[in-house]
């Protein structure tokens, strides 16, 4: 949503139609060309679909405070094996690649203590809240609920870590409208992690500005004329700063469709 809050403000006569869904549904509206692009989990496997990698997300356990698993440093594959699962439903490009992490570690996926499958992070993490079980999910989709102590994230190890990808058909001439669109949202969910990188790398190294920017130009590649001017970006097209703390995973399962003539939106 803050990707087409962005570019709505930016082409106020642009009426963009949403559709969420997981990302089978996701791709396979795209390729019936009733939706022009599509977020999703991973790569598509539709040969008429072109993908593109817009960024990398990382995939934690994610559980209640309470829960046995919160006092970890980090938990392998193996440890999970002993506690209640709570996974999103087959057809996700999170449970596919959650699947295949734990497949290359040598356990099948059914084997995992499974309560329950949802369709819906939201409800994803609500329900992981209680402390039914634990979840895997990505950093970004439950950074407010670590900010109010409801959820805990652990790193796995070794780390899983995915990629974010915009599908579109495999065609030769794309609208003007939708090229654009393309291009403007892969530029703001790059901004937007180097946000986030930047206030996490912030919030660890506190006051030393120095050390920070040294830290960031090394792990990250990045110095402080690349971070000048996300702020402008998010000033100029979301009203103020504050929306680049919005996780970055929920452009996973959106696309912009059709208005009733026809026409890109």
């Amino acid at each position: 949503p803050p990707v087409l809050g962005a570019y709505k403000a930016r082409f106020p006569s642009v009426v963009p139609r949403l559709f969420v869904a997981n990302s089978d549904a996701v791709q396979s509206r795209v390729a019936e060309r009733s939706l022009d692009v599509g977020f999703i989990e991973g790569d598509s496997h539709l040969p008429v679909l072109v993908t593109a990698v817009c960024c990398e997300d990382e995939l934690l356990v994610t559980c209640a405070p309470s829960h046995p698993l919160a006092k970890l440093e980090s938990a392998t594959p193996e440890s999970l094996m002993r506690y209640a699962n709570i996974s999103r439903e087959l057809g996700s490009g999170t449970r596919e690649v959650i699947d295949h992490y734990l497949q290359m570690a040598g356990i099948a996926p059914d084997t995992l203590q499974r309560e329950m499958e949802l369709g819906s992070p939201e409800a994803l993490k609500r329900l992981v809240a209680t402390g039914l079980g634990f979840a895997i999910m990505s950093r970004a989709t439950v950074a407010n609920e670590i900010r109010l102590g409801q959820l805990v994230q652990v790193p796995l190890m070794p780390r899983l870590v995915r990629s974010m990808s915009v599908v579109y058909p495999k065609e030769r001439i794309h609208s003007q409208m939708v090229s654009s669109f393309v291009e403007f949202a892969k530029q703001i969910i790059e901004a937007r992690l180097a946000i986030e990188i930047h206030a996490v790398v912030g919030g660890i190294l506190g006051d030393d500005v120095e050390f920070a920017d040294a830290i960031r130009c090394q792990f990250f590649g990045l110095g402080d004329d690349h971070f000048d001017g996300l702020g402008g970006v998010f000033a100029t097209h979301a009203g103020d700063g504050t929306e680049g703390t919005e996780p970055v995973a929920a452009f996973a399962d959106l696309e912009v469709g059709k208005v009733p003539g026809g026409d890109a939106e």
